[in-house]
């Protein structure tokens, strides 16, 4: 009889080894998906200031044309990226020299607000 307890017994350990498993991976997946907000309203948010940033200088921009040309300027260095030229009327870029990645566009992107 001690044969069937101790098997018993062992039947009850294995049980709350996949019960401590299945509560491991349930944690492990809220954890990832609270993450995964986290990340998506800080990249909503990062969006957010970007386009109050750029609000707020292209306002500043329409009524001091000494800051507009500064601007443009800055522009015209900071985007090799013709697809990005065009929206702000600058000239393009040969292809030869049209291969810089855009603001933001890679590792080496802008950090603004981090």
């Amino acid at each position: 009889m001690a044969t069937i307890n101790l098997s018993a017994a062992e039947k009850q350990v294995e049980a709350a080894k996949l019960k401590l498993q299945q509560a491991t991976n349930r944690l492990r997946t809220l954890n990832a998906k609270e993450r995964a907000k986290e990340q998506a309203q800080d990249r909503k948010n990062r969006n957010r200031r970007l386009i109050l940033t750029g609000a707020v200088i292209w306002e500043r921009a329409a009524k001091d044309e000494a800051f507009h040309s500064q601007l443009m300027g800055w522009l015209d260095s900071g985007l090799p990226d013709n697809r990005n030229r065009v929206i702000f009327d600058l000239a393009l870029k040969p292809e030869e020299e049209n291969s810089g990645k855009p603001i933001g566009g890679g590792e080496s992107g802008s950090t603004l607000g981090q």
